[in-house]
């Protein structure tokens, strides 16, 4: 579903279906690849490094999602 919403707002924005493609596809083929990333990250940094670390990915896709897509979702 995220897939899809993310492919609308590429295309409200005017990008080419070849494009929008190949960026939905990308971002799709790294989902899988994501959590083993994390695992290792969490290996590697512990403590207050990984508090920090998860908040700064959590206040920029909250960042992202209130005043990137949601005014899209809202437009005409």
């Amino acid at each position: 579903m995220k897939l899809f919403s993310l492919s609308t707002v590429f295309r409200l924005a005017g990008l080419p279906k070849k494009k929008t493609l190949t960026y939905v596809g990308m971002l799709a083929s790294v989902k899988p690849i994501f959590p083993w990333v994390a695992i290792l990250a969490v290996d590697l940094v512990s403590g207050i490094e990984l508090g920090i670390s998860l908040g700064l990915a959590a206040g920029t896709l909250l960042y992202v999602g209130i005043c990137d897509l949601l005014p899209e979702s809202f437009t005409e």
